[in-house]
């Protein structure tokens, strides 16, 4: 961590990893992002047989938790309604 956080970012804790597909997956991360901490959620993909992420990120104030899972409640609360719809 100690070489990014001189670039202003640097991941404090990987929190938990959920798998989307074969060489796929998204990261649930907490970063500090000049000086700031932040919720992280990254894309990551398997290229040439390691992980690496990809520019597809959603990065927020930890702060704005609630609100975050609380959208991310609702879009699978949506999910499962078009299911049995």
């Amino acid at each position: 961590m100690g070489e990014e956080i001189k670039k202003g970012f640097g991941v404090i804790e990987e929190v938990c990893s959920v798998p989307l597909g074969k060489g796929e997956d998204l990261r649930f991360r907490e970063v500090e992002v000049n000086g700031q901490r932040r919720g992280d959620v990254r894309h990551f993909l398997e290229i040439k047989g390691k992980m690496a992420y990809t520019q597809r990120r959603i990065l927020f104030p930890k702060d704005k938790i609630e609100a975050v899972t609380k959208g991310f409640i609702k879009l699978r609360n949506h999910f499962l309604k078009s299911d049995t719809e």
